[in-house]
């Protein structure tokens, strides 16, 4: 019975990419919109 484990992992992997987008989105409304951010995200966007 080893399949549970990759469950819990999994679910805890779901769970925190949850939590750290909604702790980013969270960040990024209060920060009242600062140019570095913006310009980071565009350059981020070219990169790719």
């Amino acid at each position: 019975m080893k399949g549970w484990k990759l469950w819990v992992v999994v679910a805890l992997w779901i769970v925190l990419g949850l939590v750290g987008t909604f702790i980013n989105n969270y960040h990024v409304g209060s920060s009242h919109g600062e140019p570095e951010a913006g310009h980071g995200g565009v350059a981020v966007e070219e990169s790719h």
